[in-house]
């Protein structure tokens, strides 16, 4: 059995993050959800998160890992695989051995041949631990909406991280409502985000061709200083 469990902090959310377990956790009874109080101890010996990550080159991503497990555990492999299929594994990677509750920064390294880390693009990376458990996060380089605020009808705040590997300036907006109408920013002087960098940014509209309504999903489109358009669906939901 393969169980996925996705885990999102809202307002403090940095990454998607994924746990698998090729079999249900050690000590875990039939209990199959983590966290859940089915049988005493539930949560596994060995049990990893990604907190962060940071695209540093085309060819490595930094990861800050915590082991949120009740024991220690260590990681011996790791694959990479782009959105069309291509992988890449390091057979001589040897990971760190980690005590419950213990944080590592650790580096994955691609070869470059197959694929690199592009603007956009997503990439699974899949840690590997002693006794074949895996553990997975999702990464997608560039700047990424990590949360968003309705304001008032005419006032958002978007919370922004750079994943990197680039510096980004941006200099123009869009927002598009459900019903297709635009508003366009074109004259704006928006924040440079260095990878590794949380911002909020406001953005701003003049209410004549739309609003922000509670309840709605908004396209917000913002140009950088080398024209490259990042999109974000942005949710108000209060």
């Amino acid at each position: 059995m393969i169980l996925i469990v996705s885990i999102a902090r809202i307002g403090t959310f940095e990454a998607v993050l994924f746990w698998n377990a090729i079999q249900p956790p050690v000590g875990c009874g039939s209990c199959t959800v983590f966290g859940c109080t089915v049988t005493p101890g539930c949560i596994p010996e060995f049990m990893l998160v990604t907190e962060s990550y940071k695209v540093s080159s085309p060819t490595l991503v930094t990861a800050t890992i915590r082991n949120i497990g009740r024991g220690k555990g260590s990681l011996v492999s790791y694959y990479i695989k782009d959105s069309a299929g291509n992988s890449f594994h390091d057979p001589t990677w040897t990971g760190p051995t980690m005590d419950s509750n213990t944080v590592q920064s650790l580096g994955f390294v691609i070869d470059g041949k197959s694929f690199t880390f592009q603007l956009g693009n997503s990439y699974n990376v899949l840690m590997i631990d002693s006794k074949n458990g895996q553990y997975g996060f999702s990464i997608i380089p560039g700047v990424s909406l990590e949360s968003s605020i309705r304001n008032t009808s005419l006032n958002a705040t978007l919370n922004l991280v750079n994943h990197g590997p680039q510096t980004t300036t941006f200099t123009a907006y869009s927002v598009k409502d459900p019903q297709g109408h635009w508003y366009n920013s074109t004259n704006w002087t928006g924040p440079t985000l260095n990878p590794g960098d949380h911002v909020a940014v406001n953005i701003l509209i003049d209410g004549q061709a739309l609003v922000f309504q509670v309840g709605y999903w908004y396209t917000i489109e913002a140009t950088d200083s080398t024209n490259t358009v990042h999109t974000w669906y942005v949710p108000f939901q209060n």
